[in-house]
């Protein structure tokens, strides 16, 4: 594993945060993910 001390990281599908106070962060990112992720994938 490769550890990266940032807000959020996102690794292909996988978005991840370090602590509570980074989940603003978390939610843009994830939703970011959402949006160019094809429905059928979901």
């Amino acid at each position: 594993a490769n550890v990266v001390d940032e807000e959020v990281v996102v690794d292909r599908n996988l978005v991840t945060s370090r602590q509570p106070q980074d989940i603003p962060a978390f939610i843009r990112e994830g939703l970011k993910l959402l949006e160019r992720t094809p429905a059928a994938a979901r």
